[in-house]
């Protein structure tokens, strides 16, 4: 017999130690597989969410018309001058961005134009023009496919998280903007949200083969495995992975070259039990070439080593005991207590309220039941209520149940509607607690029984009653702000044959016509005579190509006064990406314009002033440049005013001076040119695109019509009234060697020719 007990004992204790070792291993399995998910989609999401706000910046800002403009005129010119301001001019606009992102912990913003050469780095404006086409296969990916292209990727400088947009305008890609962030943002944004540490290990030929010499020095030699190395960060962090580091390499060693996510376990140095996380992360290509490690004391392995122990030994007792009363009805005793144990602590662990009927009266409730409601057992509550119905409050909506709803009892009402979904309101201390609703017939023991569930969704309530709100408030905050764009916005849409079908508030206000007199019109309405049909006929046709047209436009209202506004033109397309229409938004910019001719008008003359020839001389050299023009400018001096002044005086000189100003304009404006008082009795004028004869024939009539005015000079004793010499250069091919300052001393030499000729005529110097 005693045989017997004792194998009877043997076997139950083998069967036990089988059965919590086998539970024990499934438990770490368990443990591993849901820390080894929670990590991979922990890195995914993090790594995506920082590429998504990445990407949403970038769209938000660099898919601008004045961006894509810049990038389409620096890819298309080959001057290094006229790129060089474009990029000065982008560096400006996207300056405050760059910051922005740099207080975001994102340093490389960088555009490139579409054959892969640099074009501005704004963590390093000074360094561009280099071609990337053979070290940074994002952006020739980027080109090719013309999508979006994000992913790891290690340069010559630096590794990063890198994502590469395309910039289009209607004729394809004008250029790249790459913002990356670097492999230490997303190791610190990972350190944020997590009781982990991280660390980054790459491939040692990806670094050898990419990176420049100097810039390896971050990168340090680990013992996990020669083929890699580890992105030092911090003194203290390195300290504590290099105190692992020889440790892992037994463990892993064999596994890295697979790039499997592993996960594995082992004791330090100090006796601390570490859990280890290895993640492989892939390139733009698709390769592996780097791994995030993730560690942190494993403490869930040695609680369910500590539970298995304890459930071993409390086990092996039971066995002891199981011998001592012999084996079947203890066994069946101690199987009946285990059962309910289990039952119990199932049961009275959940947060949710958990009561049981018996027919629709409660015969039993959870811990959490009594928690809530502050009763010490189910006798102490039936004292004081037949039902938890009792509590609840009625609310007058079609989804939530209450006592005697529509004459029936709640519970037989939520049972038989099972597709709806019933909310409960009990109130804890006149705080109001909203429960989701959840019942379950049962049958056992010959009773009939439900199961309901009562789940605490207050939160979730509150939260989608906030936000309804806040849809509300936006909406009201959207209706009000279209009012204001409405009433202070000069806005205005057309139909393809330039029909007006819509006109704001703003624009009925600043033109003086009624909404009803603009709509079926055409902007002639408003137009003024003043403008050159050259700004209508540049306009339609870049808006009919699917661009947008900026500029300032001169209008007049219906009372006959001119209005200056700054216009910009877009088409409307519709799905199929086809022009239906145009919108116009303008700002009025007439005070503008008054002060800037002030600025830059001779007062007494009304002629463009010296500020304006010396700002505008060169610009129109360089549209000249690039719109292939000849290019003429014409200084001209009144002949002998010093004598006018001396014996006829100031004012009659002034009165000679406005008469002789009076005509260059005339003869200048008929042509579409400039005319300017360089100072004194000195006039100049610009011709674009004119002949050479067209430009002399031109100077020609100005001296013709001054001469005409007879004013009395007698001391202009050659011809008796007032005279002017010209001094004419003339420049067919415009080029970068031409500048302002040239073509001024040129001029200046004809004028003193023509002085020495005998006054009163034109002289030409031809560039």
């Amino acid at each position: 017999i005693y045989i017997k007990i004792f194998l009877l004992y043997v076997v139950i204790q083998l069967s036990i130690f089988g059965y919590f070792y086998k539970e024990y291993q499934s438990s770490i399995q368990k443990s591993e597989e849901h820390s080894l998910r929670s990590k991979v989609q922990e890195f995914q999401s993090v790594n995506e969410n920082l590429k998504n706000r990445v990407v949403s910046f970038m769209i938000r800002y660099f898919q601008k018309p004045e961006i894509i403009e810049l990038m389409r005129e620096a890819g298309k010119t080959n001057s290094e001058e006229i790129r060089n301001k474009l990029r000065d001019e982008l560096h400006y606009k996207l300056a405050p961005i760059y910051d922005a992102l740099q207080r975001e912990g994102i340093e490389n913003l960088h555009f490139h134009l579409p054959n892969a050469i640099s074009f501005l780095r704004f963590h390093k404006p000074s360094s561009f023009g280099d071609d990337l086409t053979s070290t940074r296969e994002s952006i020739v990916k980027a080109n090719i496919t013309g999508e979006l292209i994000g992913g790891y990727e290690i340069g010559k400088i630096l590794g990063a998280f890198r994502n590469i947009l395309p910039l289009y305008d209607r004729n394809g890609i004008v250029g790249t903007v790459e913002v990356s962030y670097r492999e230490l943002k997303l190791l610190n944004e990972l350190d944020k949200i997590s009781q982990r540490q991280h660390i980054l290990i790459v491939k040692k030929d990806q670094i050898d083969k990419k990176m420049w010499n100097y810039e390896k020095e971050i990168y340090k030699k680990t013992d996990i495995s020669e083929e890699f190395l580890y992105l030092a960060r911090g003194a203290v962090c390195n300290t504590k992975f290099e105190a692992l580091d020889d440790q892992l390499e037994e463990l892993v060693k064999n596994d890295l070259m697979e790039f499997k996510p592993l996960i594995k376990h082992f004791q330090g140095k100090n006796g601390e039990r570490f859990e280890v996380i290895f993640i492989p992360i892939k390139n733009i290509s698709g390769d592996n070439i780097a791994y995030l490690i993730s560690y942190c004391s494993d403490s869930i392995t040695n609680r369910l080593k500590r539970d298995y122990q304890l459930n071993f030994y409390i086990f092996s007792f039971t066995a002891i005991l199981l011998i001592i009363f012999f084996a079947y009805r203890t066994l069946k005793i101690e199987e009946l207590t285990i059962k309910h144990q289990y039952f119990d602590t199932v049961f009275n662990s959940q947060e949710n309220i958990i009561v049981i009927t018996e027919g629709t009266r409660l015969s039993e409730a959870n811990s959490s039941f009594f928690n809530f409601l502050c009763f010490k057992d189910m006798e102490e509550f039936l004292s004081k209520h037949q039902c938890i119905c009792d509590l609840l409050e009625i609310i007058d909506k079609p989804d939530y149940i209450y006592k005697d709803k529509g004459g029936q009892n709640w519970l037989t009402t939520v049972l038989e509607n099972p597709d709806i979904n019933y909310k409960g309101v009990i109130k804890k201390a006149d705080k109001p607690y909203t429960f989701s609703i959840r019942a379950t017939y049962m049958h056992f023991d010959d009773e009939d029984r439900s199961l309901v569930v009562f789940t605490d969704i207050t939160d979730v309530i509150e939260h989608q009653t906030e936000l309804e709100t806040k849809v509300r408030e936006r909406t009201r905050e959207m209706n009000r702000y279209l009012n204001l764009v409405d009433e202070n916005i000069i806005i205005s849409s057309t139909d393809k044959r330039g029909v007006i079908t819509y006109a704001s508030e703003a624009f009925s206000r600043i033109s003086g016509y009624s909404n009803s007199q603009l709509i079926g019109q055409k902007h002639n309405i408003i137009r003024h005579p003043d403008n050159p049909k050259s700004i209508y006929i540049d306009m339609w046709k870049t808006i009919m190509k699917g661009g947008v047209w900026k500029g300032e436009v001169k209008n007049i209202d219906s009372s006959g006064n001119a209005y200056w506004v700054e216009a910009n033109v877009y088409p409307n397309f519709n799905s199929n990406g086809d022009i239906i229409g145009y919108t116009a938004i303008r700002q009025d910019i007439t005070d503008k314009k008054a002060i800037e001719e002030l600025s830059i008008t001779d007062p007494l003359t009304g002629l463009y002033n010296r500020r304006f020839f010396n700002r505008v001389i060169d610009e129109e050299l360089v549209r000249s440049d690039v719109e292939k023009t000849s290019f003429s400018f014409l200084i001209m001096d009144i002949d002998n005013f010093k004598k006018y002044n001396d014996n006829y005086g100031h004012i009659e000189g002034d009165k000679a001076l406005q008469l002789v100003a009076r005509a260059v304009k005339g003869k200048a404006s008929c042509n579409g040119s400039y005319a300017f008082r360089l100072g004194g009795e000195e006039f100049g004028a610009i011709f674009i695109g004119m002949s050479l004869d067209e430009a002399r024939d031109t100077s020609l009539s100005i001296r013709n019509e001054i001469e005409s005015l007879a004013i009395p000079h007698k001391f202009n004793s050659e011809y008796g009234v007032i005279t002017s010499s010209f001094g004419l250069c003339y420049a067919k091919d415009v080029n970068s060697d031409i500048n302002g300052d040239m073509l001024y001393r040129l001029a200046d030499e004809a004028l003193y020719i023509a002085k020495e000729s005998g006054r009163n005529r034109v002289e030409v110097k031809i560039v």
